[in-house]
């Protein structure tokens, strides 16, 4: 850019010819300037664009991520759970074992239930699951299976639910 002490030394003939250079150079000068600030600016807004393109791509695989995490692995057919006992620590009332016996009657008790199966080895002793079990004989079916392939103090319990529509 030209300075006005430049142009007011200049002689009159040549003026006019220096004034059209000056402003020419003026006009390149400035115009060159403008494009080098476009470009920063075409520049910032492709790195803008980028990042929120890549921050919805990154949003989106989260989002699908999380829905297929929580979503059930299995899809259970049936309302019934089985329990795995021991029938030899059911004596002891602080036992695991003893624990879910005391949750399976509280099932029973709160209706919960609609039949109970309890499938035990012939070599097992289940008096007390019988005993446990006793009043609930006239109210609610509970079926008792010999199966011989289970380990000898080994019994398993199926709880069953009926869905109604």
């Amino acid at each position: 850019m030209s300075r006005f002490s430049t142009l007011k030394e200049e002689q009159d003939e040549n003026l006019t010819q220096r004034l059209v250079s000056q402003y020419y150079y003026d006009y390149q000068s400035l115009k060159n300037k403008a494009n080098f600030f476009v470009s920063y600016v075409l520049n910032i807004q492709k790195w803008m664009e980028a990042s929120l393109t890549l921050f919805i791509i990154a949003f989106s695989y989260h989002q699908i991520y999380m829905h297929f995490s929580n979503a059930p692995k299995r899809v259970d057919t049936s309302n019934s759970i089985i329990y795995n006992m021991d029938v030899a620590t059911l004596n002891d009332p602080y036992s695991k074992d003893s624990i879910q016996l005391t949750n399976i009657k509280k099932c029973v008790q709160m209706q919960d239930a609609d039949m109970m199966i309890v499938i035990y080895n012939d070599q097992s002793d289940i008096g007390i699951i019988k005993s446990e079990f006793l009043i609930f004989d006239s109210s609610f079916e509970i079926q008792y299976v010999n199966d011989n392939q289970l380990e000898p103090d080994d019994i398993k319990i199926l709880v069953y639910k009926k869905e109604y529509s």
